[in-house]
């Protein structure tokens, strides 16, 4: 999303009013976390419905797409909501005699709307099933490494001994372009390979098709089972942080964060580990932040759906735009270098902390993208009347220039490595 849509979806943005019926209907849908957890899996789940009751089912859905999901204009002026809500009546009606599981209409909404929802907030719920909308992309690489030398570049690491050491133009290169560190080298290095859907298989370099994988740090899994842990030593430290989604004691834990992030402030750098943390409450890193820097600020605009379906609002639909402020690096008390590791599981609140990262004066990200789900947050529950089916919704949006669903934040370096912070102390003592 560029900042032209932004303004023109989300901030200069007009009331819609919600008829009385509307509102009642919006009250009965609206659920809260505690009767999630309670019903979400329950043995009083309704089995099968009406195909009216059914129908009456996805009106109710799309109804809550336009009035609690603040990712509605967004995607409203990419798709035709109408028409797919029409198509979906359609396919009940003709396919269906006279009742349909429960647990097959909720994946019939979810095969529906899975090719057009790339939002990992948004999900459906019935029994044991969870419909997620997330489609990320991935970065494959090959495992040639080139360093650059004024206008051409060498190939300094391969498994194919015949292309070691050999001289490449930009036009032999068939791929882009990751920046990467390698140890004991001062120039520029990269990667190649391609941020997409799907694996290309291979990339073409120099007349040689190079096979491709998934970037060995994506979904690395070499964490304890550990929330958060810090690691102290003389010059350094890391801290690794595997999820931010406990809920119990917050205030204690945000105390905890504080008090590590002020020994980290007496290290000359420090290591701050975000890889396969999904993300979960905010308070967490902010804390953490402001203990090691002293501030905390991000460049993040918000825009807050104010609903009766949400449920804070009486009547009308509309967005409060909250513009952030600038950051100011004079602010910053941490003259260290933080290094924030990242990869595809890296999401929703941790993607948010790699943004107030930046109130350090020197930040720099090694690892892969991030998961992409930063845009849309905020989550609450909702339950469709006849069915029962959970569906969840974010109601607020987070802007960041050019931040895309499903590509996330780019790292300052891309790491082919199972354990980028260990990769990084290495390239640290070279």
């Amino acid at each position: 999303m560029n900042r032209n849509e932004f303004e023109r979806l989300y901030v200069h943005n007009n009331h819609f009013g919600l008829t009385r019926s509307q509102t009642e209907v919006a009250n009965r849908m609206r659920t809260d976390w505690d009767s999630f957890d309670r019903l979400c899996n329950s043995s009083d789940l309704a089995k099968t419905i009406s195909i009216e009751n059914a129908i009456e089912d996805v009106s109710q859905f799309f109804f809550l797409l336009k009035y609690a999901y603040s990712g509605y204009e967004y995607y409203s002026v990419r798709y035709d909501f109408e028409q797919l809500k029409s198509k979906l009546v359609n396919q009940l009606s003709s396919k269906f005699d006279a009742s349909i599981l429960c647990l097959n209409l909720c994946k019939i909404l979810h095969q529906t709307l899975s090719p057009i929802l790339m939002d990992g907030h948004v999900a459906v719920l019935y029994a044991d099933f969870e419909g997620a909308f997330l489609q990320p992309y991935n970065p494959y690489v090959t495992d040639v490494i080139i360093e650059k030398e004024s206008d051409h570049y060498i190939v300094i690491e391969s498994n194919n001994l015949r292309m070691n050491k050999t001289t490449l133009q930009s036009s032999d290169i068939h791929g882009d372009l990751f920046p990467t560190l390698v140890p004991g080298c001062q120039n520029e290095c990269y990667l190649i390979g391609r941020y997409t859907l799907k694996d290309p298989g291979y990339i073409e370099i120099s007349g040689y098709r190079c096979k491709t994988h998934l970037l060995r740090c994506c979904h690395s899994d070499s964490h304890s089972s550990n929330l958060y842990q810090l690691n102290e030593e003389s010059t350094h430290a890391i801290f690794t942080n595997t999820s931010y989604q406990f809920y119990e004691e917050i205030e204690k834990h945000e105390r905890n964060f504080l008090h590590i992030g002020a020994l980290c402030a007496r290290k000359d750098f420090t290591i701050w580990d975000l890889s396969n943390n999904h993300g979960g409450n905010s308070r967490y890193p902010e804390a953490f932040l402001r203990g090691l820097n002293g501030y905390v600020q991000c460049e993040m605009d918000t825009a807050i759906l104010h609903s009766p379906v949400v449920g804070n609002s009486d009547t009308d639909k509309y967005y409060e735009f909250q513009k952030a402020p600038v950051l100011d690096h004079t602010r910053s008390t941490y003259d260290g270098t933080l290094y924030i590791v990242m990869n595809k599981q890296t999401g929703s609140s941790a993607e948010n902390a790699i943004s107030f990262s930046q109130s350090c004066k020197n930040t720099i990200t090694i690892g892969s993208p991030s998961a992409g789900v930063g845009l849309f947050g905020e989550v609450r529950p909702y339950r469709l009347i006849n069915s029962g089916i959970f569906v969840l919704l974010p109601y607020k949006l987070f802007y960041e220039n050019d931040f895309e669903i499903g590509k996330g934040k780019f790292p300052d370096y891309w790491i082919d490595n199972e354990n980028p912070a260990e990769y990084i102390l290495k390239c640290l003592e070279q």
